[in-house]
């Protein structure tokens, strides 16, 4: 937020004044009818679960139909320009998860990661130490890998020692995650660049670039989370509690 308001005053985005409650009530039921209630389902003996993949199927399903047949908006001519654009933007990302997993294979084979492990906690028992190690080892591997593939070949690997020097193991979790999550906006993987560029219609360079400032403000925050366990650690422990 605090990047968005630096960036938006120094370039002297236009500014709205503020609505008042009428207004977002009215924009509220504008739109009432492309939110899909799931309150139906509370209470029921078998809920519906989505997993993220279909969620998006069926939020683009929904998103057709409401296009299509609520706001009669949407032309068979738009709706297969988004088909060809989405498949576009399908395209780039598999191509870069392809050579992703190549380089996932080989520090698996090799158990890269098994020796860094070693090495990590060989260097110090201190557990701010290992553990801000172990993040820039896994930042520098969330810049080639796949999130998913880097969970399942690292985390095996490092989190039961970082339990046994005193990590906690939602802490640990939560950075790793952050970790990685970063790498998904950094070249030369970063496959979320290149799906920006290509919604966007522009250049990944041009998407780097204007990120900076935000991955600038992801690496403060993930050292905020790193050396101050209260901001991950405070609420997960009030729900244990």
């Amino acid at each position: 937020m605090v990047t968005v308001y630096v960036i938006s005053r120094r370039r002297d985005y236009p500014r709205q004044p503020v609505a008042g409650l009428v207004a977002i009530a009215q924009r509220g039921a504008a739109s009432s009818g492309s939110t899909a209630d799931a309150s139906h389902y509370r209470g029921k003996r078998s809920p519906a679960v989505y997993l993220p993949t279909e969620a998006g199927a069926v939020a683009a399903l929904y998103s057709f139909i409401a296009g299509k047949l609520i706001y009669r908006e949407l032309s068979w001519r738009d709706a297969a320009q988004a088909l060809v654009r989405a498949a576009q933007g399908t395209a780039t990302v598999m191509v870069i998860l392809g050579a992703s997993s190549i380089f996932a294979w080989i520090v698996a084979d090799l158990r890269i990661s098994h020796s860094v492990a070693a090495f990590i906690f060989e260097l110090s028992k201190e557990p701010w130490l290992v553990l801000l190690v172990i993040n820039l080892f896994v930042l520098l591997v969330g810049l080639f890998m796949d999130p998913l593939a880097a969970l399942v070949i690292l985390v095996p690997v490092f989190l039961p020692t970082a339990v046994e020097i005193g990590i906690d193991p939602i802490h640990f979790g939560i950075i790793i995650v952050i970790n990685l999550m970063i790498g998904l906006c950094t070249p030369p993987v970063g496959y979320l660049i290149y799906l920006s560029a290509t919604i966007a219609e522009t250049r990944p360079e041009t998407v780097i670039r204007e990120s900076l400032p935000f991955l600038a403000a992801l690496l403060i925050a993930l050292l905020l989370c790193i050396f101050i366990p209260p901001l991950t650690l405070t609420l997960p422990g009030l729900l244990n509690n």
